[in-house]
């Protein structure tokens, strides 16, 4: 007894193609606004693997020189617009210079006289170390330094309390070594940070908070930022030039002292913190989830980016770099 033949479909009824479509439509209106949700995102970082790559560069080039290497950041100036004078868009490269030594003495109202060149002179106020003598001072002219009383401390440099004046006689000669910021190296071309992307100084910092044995020290009042390696890689001091002076300061960077350099959009950098960020008015970077870290770990030389925790303070924006830094 033969069985009835049966049939085979091929293809699908329009039905079928229509539930299909309608389908793909639903996952379509679900799925591309989540995609297209952090437009800045990718951008952020990419400028964080940018700023990553020319720390290590310079890391890279410190490594068996005579004398290491330097970044130099400059921020683009106020009148500029967008960036508020505190972004960061050239990452160029600087030389250490050598220091100037020398010996002096104190005169009796607690002034050392210096004989600086004239090229040296324009660089001051600079830090300098007497011998025998903790902590660092500051030369504020080419003719004298005034490194007593407490209008010349500075804990900034570590200054304290215990070496405001020089407990030296006046006849007693004083070696010194005045240390001077480096200078920008002649570069044809440099990386650049794009698509509305910079470093924002106003939020990046000098130590971490919850981490760093003192206060983070902010860089929001530098025009320039240049970061000293020595010829080991490892990186030793941060060097701000004041915005409001041209001065320059010299923090040391350590293992309880990190460098934090926070990657954020040019157009929001300086911004004030508002309650309620919204697309109009987004705030400051560190209050953008999609902003980024560049950790400068002089503990290991390493260069680490993080993600930002985005708060209404910069303390609580660092939080996950203070995890990170822990758990290292």
């Amino acid at each position: 007894m033969n069985s009835a033949p049966t049939t085979r479909r091929a293809g699908m009824t329009l039905v079928e193609l229509l539930v299909v479509m309608m389908i793909i439509g639903l996952l379509s209106v679900a799925v591309l606004p989540a995609l297209n949700r952090n437009p800045d995102g990718k951008r952020l970082r990419d400028a964080a693997e940018i700023v990553s790559s020319n720390l290590n560069q310079q890391i890279s080039r410190a490594l068996g020189s005579s004398n290491g290497s330097a970044s130099w950041y400059a921020a683009e100036p106020a009148a500029a617009g967008a960036g508020n004078g505190f972004a960061v868009i050239g990452l160029q490269s600087g030389r250490p210079r050598s220091s100037v030594t020398g010996s002096t003495t104190v005169s009796g109202s607690g002034v050392v006289l210096l004989a600086l060149s004239g090229s040296d002179a324009t660089l001051l106020p600079s830090p300098i170390q007497f011998a025998g003598v903790p902590g660092e001072f500051t030369a504020v002219s080419i003719t004298k330094v005034s490194v007593s009383g407490t209008a010349a401390e500075d804990l900034a440099m570590n200054r304290t309390l215990a070496n405001i004046a020089l407990p030296l006689a006046t006849t007693t000669p004083l070696p010194y070594v005045l240390s001077l910021p480096p200078r920008q190296r002649l570069q044809v071309s440099a990386p650049t940070l794009q698509n509305n992307t910079c470093i924002d100084l106003s939020g990046s910092t000098i130590g971490v908070w919850g981490f760093s044995a003192v206060t983070p020290l902010t860089l929001a009042d530098c025009k320039t930022l240049s970061i000293e390696f020595d010829k080991s890689g490892r990186p030793t001091a941060a060097w701000r030039q004041l915005t409001a002076t041209g001065d320059w300061k010299r923090s040391l960077l350590s293992a309880t002292a990190p460098l934090a350099l926070l990657i954020g959009l040019r157009s929001q950098a300086g911004a004030g913190v508002v309650a309620t960020p919204t697309t109009d008015d987004p705030g400051a970077n560190w209050q953008n989830p999609d902003s980024r870290w560049v950790i400068l770990d002089p503990r290991s030389s390493a260069v680490r980016i993080v993600e930002n925790s985005a708060r209404s303070t910069v303390p609580a924006a660092q939080e996950y770099v203070l995890q990170t830094l822990r758990g290292l």
